[in-house]
């Protein structure tokens, strides 16, 4: 009876061992998923925020470009900012080639360009530019919209990424 009650001892010990040992190889198993995870949506965000940084470049290098081309850059002021703001987003028309609206807006705050022949560079510049960040804001929009069904996609990723990605660190507006 001995014999037997100690062989059940020893069976219930290895069945406790293991399950420990189940226990701790799916807790690393679990644990090297979660950081995987975490190092993907890190480097999602990265590659977002590099993508976000160059388009606001790009916006940049685009309103001196205007100065530039136009010769405009003795009438750089926040009106003239606004003028290239607008004229980015489209605000004068969906075809900039079409521009009459853009130029009145640049005649009517600036009525001694008339002379120039800053208007026949006003229409391609700003044409270009749009384009150029046209460009960039879609891929911005094509890389947020992976990244987010990369987030959600799975049964485990959704709830280890859940209140922490996306995290503040991601500079997307």
């Amino acid at each position: 009876m001995k014999q037997k009650f100690s062989n059940v001892r020893g069976f219930a010990h290895f069945v406790l061992l293991v399950v420990v040992a189940g226990l701790v190889v799916g807790g690393l198993a679990l644990y090297g998923y979660a950081s995987s995870v975490r190092n993907t949506a890190l480097a999602w965000e990265t590659d977002l925020n590099k993508v976000i940084r160059v388009e606001v470049s790009e916006r940049a290098t685009y309103e001196m470009t205007f100065y530039e081309q136009t010769g405009l850059a003795n009438l750089k002021s926040d009106k003239m900012d606004a003028i290239i703001r607008n004229a980015i987003e489209g605000r004068y028309g969906d075809n900039p080639n079409q521009g009459t609206a853009l130029l009145q807006a640049v005649a009517e705050a600036y009525p001694d360009t008339k002379g120039l022949e800053v208007y026949d560079k006003i229409l391609p510049t700003v044409a270009a530019g749009r384009e150029a960040i046209r460009n960039k804001q879609n891929l911005r929009i094509e890389k947020a919209q992976a990244y987010n069904y990369w987030r959600k996609e799975g049964i485990l990723r959704p709830m280890i990424l859940s209140g922490i990605y996306p995290s503040r660190d991601l500079m997307f507006k």
